[in-house]
């Protein structure tokens, strides 16, 4: 079989493929495996609190939102900072649940203090949503002065860290510049895909905003989580894989960063010497995507659908800027990278 080469966030795993004996999900072994990675995640981005789900990191904004009171969302209105894409696809799953989105401009980064002050305190709604890193653009924000400023007035901050490149930080404490941080197995940690990670600036049962009106809820979730199990059935084998490939990403950041960056500079040097231009320029020192434009002679669908038949597998254009985005893992190596860029030249 001709091997395929992936460069996108996921799916991918940093330790290898699961190869041992299945393991029961209500027993000791899974219960330590569910505790492990929950503290492992805790100690890393500041949480108080860490649940996991066995869903995609949409479905759990899903769940989120479905299990928030009415008072937390003034007349089912929710804010969301627009960055492109991915901020529209948390506007979707909001609007699908009946909530009225008031979507700011991403101008809100180049606020100063007092503008910013000025700026929250008008802010209708209670709960804000946020991306940290914006897929289609490849653009990552910065939320400090945002999240001091509606701590400050009592409101609250969603961000979904989703395909944040963490190995890029030395030190994360992301759940506090936070009150809820969400991760994903395949993205945030080179991983298998499968698992959603929502981390808490403080504990579940401290936030007077959720209730338990529906089956699936975050309540049932943490009735779970308490005793270190998940509400189903699952492959807890792949927790333990995932578990793996979490502490590899977080105690190897030099190691994964410098490989990173070597094959990520090669590629960039030679893409652009095509006509490529990177549209995150000034955030690729801090990140393995690469958000590449493609020359006016090339149609990025194209090219997509070329290295796709020669199994080489990018991801598409999210922000109709005629893009390609290549994630560069850690499981990459030299020759994937020069057989992107042959590929690239090879496109009749």
């Amino acid at each position: 079989m001709k091997k395929k080469i992936i460069f996108t966030p996921g799916p991918q795993t940093t330790k290898g493929n699961i190869k041992r004996q299945s393991i029961f999900h209500r027993s000791v072994e899974s219960q330590e495996i569910v505790k492990k990675t929950k503290e492992v995640l805790c100690k890393e981005f500041g949480s108080k609190e860490v649940l996991i789900a066995q869903t995609s990191a949409s479905e759990l904004i899903n769940i989120f939102s479905l299990s928030l009171k009415n008072k937390v969302t003034k007349n089912n209105k929710i804010a969301v900072i627009d960055t492109g894409n991915w901020s529209e696809n948390i506007v979707r799953i909001l609007e699908s649940n009946k909530f009225i989105v008031n979507k700011i401009d991403k101008s809100i980064f180049d606020k100063s203090k007092t503008e910013l002050e000025n700026f929250i305190a008008s802010l209708e709604e209670t709960l804000v949503f946020g991306l940290l890193n914006e897929t289609s653009t490849g653009c990552i924000y910065d939320y400090k002065n945002i999240y001091k400023e509606i701590k400050k007035q009592n409101k609250y901050l969603f961000i979904d860290a989703v395909s944040y490149p963490i190995f890029y930080r030395k030190e994360n404490n992301l759940n506090q510049e936070c009150d809820f941080l969400l991760m994903s197995s395949a993205k945030s940690f080179h991983s298998n895909p499968g698992f959603s990670f929502l981390g808490y600036s403080k504990s579940f049962e401290e936030y007077d905003i959720f209730e338990n009106n529906y089956y699936f809820s975050l309540h049932l979730m943490h009735k779970f989580s308490k005793i270190n199990q998940l509400p189903h059935t699952y492959f807890t084998n792949n927790l333990q894989v995932v578990c793996e490939d979490i502490e590899f990403t977080l105690n190897n950041k030099d190691k994964i960063t410098k490989k990173i960056n070597v094959l990520k500079d090669k590629f960039i040097e030679e893409m652009s010497k095509l006509g490529f231009l990177v549209n995150n320029k000034k955030d690729i020192i801090n990140s393995n995507l690469i958000v590449l434009i493609c020359p006016q002679k090339i149609k990025a669908s194209e090219l997509i659908s070329f290295m796709y038949k020669n199994n080489i597998f990018v991801g598409g254009d999210q922000a109709n800027l005629n893009s390609i985005r290549v994630c560069i893992n850690y499981h990459n190596n030299i020759s994937d990278v020069k057989i992107l860029i042959n590929s690239t030249k090879n496109l009749k």
